[in-house]
């Protein structure tokens, strides 16, 4: 009885696998075209120019490949590497600037509370590419949201401090 139910599951599991293959290729054109498709409809638009439209197809072109060629754990470090270009200059600029004006402390939470998730789903299952995609989150929207309590408050790390009149009564 035992040998009949593991030629069994070896016959589901055989048919099961090239579904899985399936859903991943699937996955992977959707987010290529999705990409490509607001590139398009930008560019069409007049609210983007040529330049995007470039940067945005290479994007998918990188997507696909890191897909292809790697499988999930490409396209899973593809991703990653990703979120950490575009989290950087935000990060950058709100730090460089004396009074950040625009910044959403709503969306950095959210995006705090997504990553953190990210984050210990990634420790669960021991996937290295989700553990530091959620750490780079957690990371960034803490300092983002830092940065918007101490411009809202008035005070900067790294002011200049006023000095007195009289020396040595800082």
């Amino acid at each position: 009885m035992d040998g009949a139910h593991v030629r069994q599951q070896r016959r589901l599991d055989g048919l099961l696998r090239p579904r899985a293959v399936l859903d991943r290729r699937r996955s992977l054109v959707s987010v290529a075209f999705l990409a490509g498709l607001l590139a398009i409809m930008l560019t069409s638009r007049g609210r983007a120019g040529l330049r995007p439209l470039i940067m945005t197809t290479g994007w998918s072109a990188l997507l696909v490949t890191a897909g292809v060629v790697g499988g999930g754990a490409g396209l899973g470090t593809a991703l990653t590497a990703g979120f950490i270009v575009q989290v950087t200059p935000p990060l950058w600029s709100a730090y460089r600037t004396a009074r950040p004006t625009g910044v959403s402390a709503g969306t950095w939470s959210l995006i705090f509370a997504e990553l953190l998730c990210w984050l210990l789903f990634g420790v669960q299952k021991s996937d290295p590419r989700l553990i530091t995609l959620g750490a780079a989150g957690v990371i960034a929207s803490t300092l983002m949201l830092a940065r918007i309590r101490c411009a809202a408050s008035g005070t900067r790390r790294g002011r200049a401090r006023k000095w007195h009149a009289t020396v040595g009564s800082n």
